[in-house]
């Protein structure tokens, strides 16, 4: 399931720019958020791939608190699993 990302302060969805086009709000830090997960969780992804468990339990981590997912949270508990198998 995808993360439906709103303005903070009106409510309005996120249009794929810096500023809410509702109320004019600056949503850059939370976009900026928003792309440091994906990046953390593409790392991960790449780390399961080569076999490095650890890398990837700690880009999973630091993804899941900078933004919570479903689906990071499941990458999540596979590779913690994983790690304990």
């Amino acid at each position: 399931m995808a993360v439906e990302r709103r303005c903070p302060v009106c409510r309005a969805g996120f249009r794929g720019s810096f500023l809410c086009s509702r109320c004019g709000a600056d949503l850059e830090p939370l976009m900026t958020i928003a792309r440091d997960a994906w990046r953390l969780r593409e790392a991960a992804r790449e780390a399961l791939l080569r076999g490095a468990l650890r890398a990837a339990l700690r880009d999973l981590v630091n993804a899941q608190r900078l933004e919570p997912t479903e689906s990071g949270a499941s990458l999540l508990a596979a590779v913690r699993l994983l790690e304990v198998g």
